[in-house]
């Protein structure tokens, strides 16, 4: 009796298996939706800050004395390595380098959040990127937690804000718990490759890497638990290593735009009425943690 029902149970598995593998998906295949031109018609495309040298149009940082010894004309060049071992520092320190940002900014990350620590990292680079920072962005797929509406809204947020999904299993950002099934049991080599790199480069002179991705838990903002991370602040010429990086995960066929998705390009082109935020600003002014965070990170 008991080897029947053993038999029983292993067979209904594979039926189930089966099932799962045979069943029409509305997304099975990615589609070449066309929508880059279109999206960048829609895209915002007014910079705050026409000339990057502009001392109004960035935060005066010290780390731009440390920058001028490692980076000399002539001699040797040294490196200065900072290590940042608690939450909020980690963050202050981010959210510091990218308001001194200049010319560009480098982002990657396995995760991005949907709580308080995502938006306040999301808003910065808004920032930066109106006042004419290049700023690129790449995200593991499976670890994109922003809402399909905050997606939706990057995308077209300004024309100097770019980001990049790694390696998606399916054409559209957010899967159910039924393509996730189908791909683990059709594609699983696909779906266990991501991406794991947390690293973040401010005007090719400066990065952050390390464990920490972009979520309230990896800050000292989750009231309920805190992981346990370290990360490094480098200045000095190994950056130029870390941006080549970089580049080399941006132009793998596998990094795809945001607005190639079918649940983020084309219902940006329909809907009108997807603005970004006049006032980012407000939005951490009304959080009391945020906001100290980010009267620290203005701090010199």
């Amino acid at each position: 009796m008991k080897r029947r029902t053993k038999r029983c149970k292993v067979s209904f598995y594979i039926f189930a298996l089966i099932l799962i593998t045979i069943m029409p998906s509305c997304t099975s295949k990615k589609q070449d939706i066309h929508t880059d031109r279109a999206i960048e018609i829609v895209k915002y495309n007014q910079t705050d800050c026409p000339n990057p040298d502009d001392p109004t149009c960035f935060k005066d940082s010290p780390f731009g004395v440390l920058v001028d010894k490692a980076f000399p004309e002539k001699g040797v060049a040294p490196h200065y390595i900072n290590f940042l071992s608690h939450g909020d520092e980690a963050l202050i320190a981010r959210i510091h380098l990218i308001r001194s940002a200049k010319r560009s900014i480098l982002f990657q990350t396995f995760i991005w959040g949907a709580d308080e620590a995502s938006s306040f990292f999301f808003m910065e680079m808004y920032e930066a990127a109106k006042r004419g920072v290049k700023v690129k962005i790449i995200v593991d797929h499976l670890g994109a937690k922003v809402q399909i509406d905050s997606l939706q809204l990057v995308a077209i947020a300004h024309k100097n804000l770019e980001i990049r999904l790694y390696n998606p299993v399916y054409d559209r950002v957010k899967l159910t718990s039924r393509e996730m099934a189908k791909a683990a049991a059709t594609q699983f080599q696909q779906l266990n490759q991501r991406m794991h790199n947390k690293l973040l480069v401010v005007d090719n002179r400066i990065a952050v890497t390390g464990g920490r991705n972009i979520e309230n838990k990896y800050f000292d903002l989750d009231p309920v638990y805190t992981f346990k991370d370290r990360d490094i602040l480098i200045v000095g010429a190994i950056v130029n290593d870390m941006k080549r990086s970089f580049y080399e995960y941006w132009r793998y066929e596998k990094s795809v735009s945001l607005e190639q998705f079918s649940d983020v390009g084309p219902d940006v082109i329909q809907d009108k009425e997807i603005t970004p935020p006049k006032n980012p600003k407000a939005y951490y002014e009304t959080q009391p943690v945020l906001k100290e965070y980010s009267r620290r990170a203005s701090d010199a």
